[in-house]
């Protein structure tokens, strides 16, 4: 899925609009963890630590 669906998909402006509050949490872009998925279990439990 392309970020951009994904940014409207889950009610993002645009993908800018995600881009920007995504790196200020996760402190990567979408796009480097796109193409870098082995990332994804850290961004899941970095992204509840931040929420919780």
């Amino acid at each position: 899925m392309a970020i951009a669906e994904i940014a409207t998909y889950v009610g993002f402006y645009d993908q800018s609009h995600l881009n920007r509050h995504f790196k200020r949490i996760v402190g990567v872009s979408p796009k480097a963890i796109q193409q870098n998925s082995k990332n994804v279990l850290w961004i899941g439990k970095s992204v509840q630590d931040y929420t919780a």
